[in-house]
């Protein structure tokens, strides 16, 4: 569950987040799964995929949520530390 924070630029409580984990894991998964076969018919690209492939699974961890406000369309990451400050 993503902690709530209002629009920095407007302040609008309309926000919503843009793109997952979950989705990136799958992709990556499915350009893991994907390169097998073409390994077998292709060998250079079926690498680079799986090169790519596991890239994404790899950084997950790494990368931070994107949120968007549907009233100005601004989009930033949200930082937890950032929000624990202003908390504090």
């Amino acid at each position: 569950m993503i902690e709530w924070e209002p629009c920095p630029r407007c302040g609008s409580k309309k926000v919503k987040q843009i793109g997952s984990k979950a989705k990136t894991f799958l992709v990556g998964l499915g350009l893991i799964s994907f390169s097998i076969w073409f390994i077998l018919l292709f060998p250079p690209l079926g690498i680079a995929l799986a090169i790519v492939g596991i890239a994404m699974i790899v950084t997950l961890p790494f990368i931070k949520k994107t949120l968007k406000c549907s009233d100005c369309d601004n989009s930033w990451k949200h930082d937890k530390t950032q929000r624990s400050q202003v908390n504090a």
